[in-house]
Formats: structure tokens, C-alpha cells, sequence
């Protein structure tokens, strides 16, 4: 049953593999631009004074 089941995959392995490798990639690419629009949002922050700045300053003055 096993080996039945291992002769009906062994062509899908390959495409299988290299989606994965692709989903990878992409997870990858998806995490770096995140990383590179915090890290801009932070440099952008820092060159604003250091402090967030809101259009109301809320309840709490």
C-alpha cells in the first residue's frame, strides 16, 4: 500500500518541491518589505522630532 501510494507521488515532488521553494521565496520577499517600511516609518519618525504626532491629542491631553 505504502509503495503503491510512493510510485503514485514521485511525480508530483518535484512541482510540489518547487512551489514550496516559491511560497518560501515570497514569504521571504513579503517579510523584507515589511522590514524596510517599519524601518522607514522609524527613520521618518526620528527625523519628525522622535515623538508620533497626532491629529488630536485625545482625552488626555
Amino acid at each position: 500500500m505504502i509503495r503503491r501510494l510512493a510510485a503514485f507521488a514521485r511525480p508530483f515532488a518535484a512541482p510540489l518541491a518547487l512551489s514550496t521553494a516559491l511560497r518560501v521565496v515570497q514569504l521571504a520577499l513579503g517579510i523584507g518589505v515589511l522590514a524596510v517600511a517599519v524601518h522607514a516609518v522609524a527613520l521618518a519618525d526620528r527625523a519628525g522630532g522622535g515623538r508620533a504626532r497626532r491629529a488630536s491629542p485625545g482625552p488626555w491631553g
